[in-house]
């Protein structure tokens, strides 16, 4: 697996929250209703100025599964894009946030979202007790590099964001 430390700036970002089980939940949901508040402010959220991420904001090992909170995100790369999101009217459960900067150590995940737990297992079992972790670090984040409706499930490429200090 992967792994580099990178610094983020804190990124403005469209946000639609799923609550239940990490496995089961349904992210073509968010996904289709940030498209569509896209849609309705006549812009287009696709490209290389957005970046697209989930935060799991609950430990699937304490949280009982019904329980348990992703936020799904379209995160501005640029300021204009920013502005533009900051400007738009939202609805049907899609919010305005601001996803956080810092330093990050950054796992590489190649192949099926289904795999993603075995990654998972091996960071937290493994590798997240020798780094030295922000006590009151953010959420980690997983961003999607390739996009999973024109890439084989085994091409997918799926970054963990960790934050660190």
């Amino acid at each position: 697996m992967e792994q580099r430390i990178e610094t983020r700036e804190p990124r403005v970002a469209l946000t639609y929250r799923l609550v239940g089980d990490y496995s089961a939940i349904n992210y073509d949901e968010a996904w289709n209703a940030m498209w569509k508040c896209c849609q309705d402010n006549q812009i287009g959220c696709c490209g290389c100025d957005v970046e697209y991420l989930s935060t799991y904001l609950d430990d699937p090992v304490t949280t009982p599964a019904a329980e348990r909170r992703c936020d799904v995100c379209i995160a501005a790369l640029t300021d204009k894009i920013a502005d533009t999101l900051r400007g738009m009217t939202l609805g049907n459960g899609v919010r305005l946030s601001t996803l956080p900067g810092g330093r990050w150590m950054v796992f590489t995940h190649r192949g099926p979202y289904d795999t993603l737990g075995a990654t998972y297992g091996e960071i937290y079992g493994t590798v997240m007790p020798t780094l030295d972790l922000d006590p009151e670090r953010p959420a980690p984040l997983e961003k999607y590099v390739t996009d999973p409706y024109s890439t084989a499930p085994a091409d997918l490429v799926t970054e963990i964001w960790i934050a660190i200090k």
